[in-house]
């Protein structure tokens, strides 16, 4: 169900989901606490959505994150668990059309947040969305076009550079103002350039917090990725928009989190918990 934020209709919407190692979704923290709020398969995976948000109003239609997408091969599918639906397919069933797409925001080029933004047609790599403009921040494209040895699986160019090709991919620099309402968040710790959808409202606001906080499992400060690049600047980043979420009672959508999509935190003498859920 849509809610109403400022000027926007905002809907978390499911494009499947993936399964990745526990451990390397906890880093240095010890499976007996991470265990109890996300158990392991028998391979030590952890199932995980891979959720995006549709956001409407002020003429604009935007797709936030496109989840893995389905041009994985069988052991590639197999390897990650993944669970994938096309995100145009998805939208059609909630009534709107690709060609309305007017804009996609990729926090960042992994696999599992832009897989889904181009498909296979005609047996040639396309954009999903063929009107849509594709915002990704241009240090991640330089990074994903330069990757390091330990990043490298992350990023798949099939994933986004038919949007190059197709004159649809815009790089944008920093803290824009996407329209009146919507800005981006930028977050380095977990890859240089990750961007984070703020949609403004009129008492409170509503974030979409892509990597930088998961699932509602990672709420506590040191609880984060091994594949975070820089995990000390990743807490300082989560401490600080957390507590100013804390404070203005912001709500905060999980990309990751298998359960619940959304919600409004506290924090207590130990750590970032959850306030309420929220159904977005």
């Amino acid at each position: 169900m849509a809610m109403e934020i400022g000027d926007f209709q905002v809907q978390s919407v499911m494009f499947g989901t993936l399964t990745l190692d526990g451990g390397a979704m906890f880093g240095v923290v010890p499976k007996v606490l991470w265990e109890k709020s996300i158990p392991a398969d028998e391979r030590n995976r952890i199932t995980l959505a891979t959720r995006g948000l549709v956001v409407r109003g002020s003429g604009l239609t935007i797709v936030v994150d496109t989840g893995s997408g389905d041009k994985g091969s069988e052991k590639f599918n197999d390897i990650y668990g993944i669970n994938a639906r096309r995100p145009d397919l998805v939208l059609q069933e909630m009534g709107i059309a690709p060609q309305e797409v007017t804009h996609v925001v990729l926090s960042h080029l992994h696999f599992d947040h832009c897989g889904g933004s181009t498909i296979i047609k005609d047996d040639t790599v396309v954009p999903t969305f063929p009107n849509a403009k594709y915002l990704v921040q241009k240090k991640q494209y330089e990074h994903a076009n330069h990757p390091t040895p330990r990043d490298r699986a992350s990023f798949m160019p099939a994933n986004y550079e038919p949007l190059q090709a197709a004159g649809q991919l815009q790089l944008v620099n920093g803290h824009i103002q996407i329209a009146h309402g919507l800005s981006l968040i930028i977050s380095n710790g977990h890859t240089t350039g990750q961007q984070l959808l703020r949609v403004h409202g009129r008492d409170r606001d509503l974030i979409f917090m892509a990597d930088l906080v998961p699932t509602m499992s990672h709420l506590p400060v040191p609880y984060v990725m091994s594949y975070d690049m820089l995990p000390v600047t990743t807490m300082q980043e989560k401490d600080f928009l957390l507590s100013e979420a804390v404070k203005r009672g912001h709500i905060l959508v999980f990309e990751h989190d298998p359960y619940h999509a959304a919600a409004v935190i506290t924090k207590n003498k130990r750590a970032y918990t959850v306030k309420e859920l929220v159904d977005v």
